[in-house]
């Protein structure tokens, strides 16, 4: 989780690099929901899975099979610095738009959507980046959902979904899928917005900042199933058809030992 104090941030640019596999395959309907650090659940569809423990941020959700993933990460946005009222969020969205998607390599918007419900506002980022280690374009879609806590902070949950463009629809779907049916069951006021403050800080500045901590805390992080596929001495496919990292000699499926004749 990351706690987020606008005195002691300092403004950065920084281009993220997405990493990817190649596999084809896809499902939109979910056998069940994944709850995750007693807080959040979502939709889990069919060939997905929860790469990790269940309890603590950030948490990544793979398709093993296929080159697409979720990130979902929690900041907590301190009472000096929470967004008071819609046309801070609609401003700071402008922002994150020209400050961090055209920023990346290619970076080119597709869609921009934002909604106010019960409890909680939420926007929408649909965007292209380009991988540059494969040189292949990359689909992202970045939703912000925000929440504001009855002891006075608000709750920001970022779930970044990335896959091939060229991948079939069905994977992104899924991505959408996972999306559209999250939800927050914690503590939350019925209003997102405080009463009005003499203080209106620039949230541009804040949700820009987010991104990069978020890039920053998952760089740190060690996620044990992470796997770099643009390399490809660091994994190997069983004869089951199970992709595995190259430091486990059986397979994660079937239990049989490494060939090595089977390295890609």
């Amino acid at each position: 989780m990351i706690t987020v104090d606008i005195f002691n941030m300092k403004i950065k640019y920084v281009i993220i690099i997405v990493y990817l596999t190649c596999q084809p395959f896809g499902f939109l309907f979910a056998n069940s929901f994944v709850d995750l650090a007693h807080e959040i659940k979502l939709p889990l569809p069919s060939s997905w899975q929860l790469s990790g423990d269940s309890d603590s941020y950030p948490f990544q959700i793979v398709n093993d099979k296929r080159n697409a993933d979720l990130l979902i990460f929690k900041s907590i946005i301190s009472k000096e610095g929470m967004i008071t009222k819609t046309e801070e969020l609609k401003k700071s969205v402008d922002n994150v738009i020209k400050d961090v998607v055209q920023t990346l390599p290619e970076g080119q918007l597709l869609t921009n959507t934002a909604y106010s419900e019960q409890k909680r506002v939420w926007f929408v980022l649909e965007f292209l980046s380009l991988d540059t280690l494969t040189n292949k374009k990359i689909y992202n879609r970045l939703k912000e959902v925000l929440y504001r806590h009855p002891d006075g902070y608000q709750i920001l949950f970022t779930l970044w979904a990335r896959a091939p463009q060229n991948e079939s629809a069905g994977i992104h779907e899924d991505l959408r899928f996972m999306q559209s049916g999250f939800s927050y069951y914690g503590k939350a006021e019925d209003n997102v917005y405080p009463s009005p403050s003499s203080i209106n800080w620039p949230l541009v500045v804040l949700l820009i900042l987010l991104v990069i901590l978020i890039y920053y805390f998952f760089k740190k992080r060690k996620l044990t199933k992470r796997i770099n596929f643009s390399d490809e001495n660091n994994f190997w496919r069983c004869e089951c058809g199970r992709l595995n990292y190259s430091r486990y000699q059986t397979c994660r499926r079937c239990g049989k030992e490494r060939n090595t004749s089977s390295v890609m």
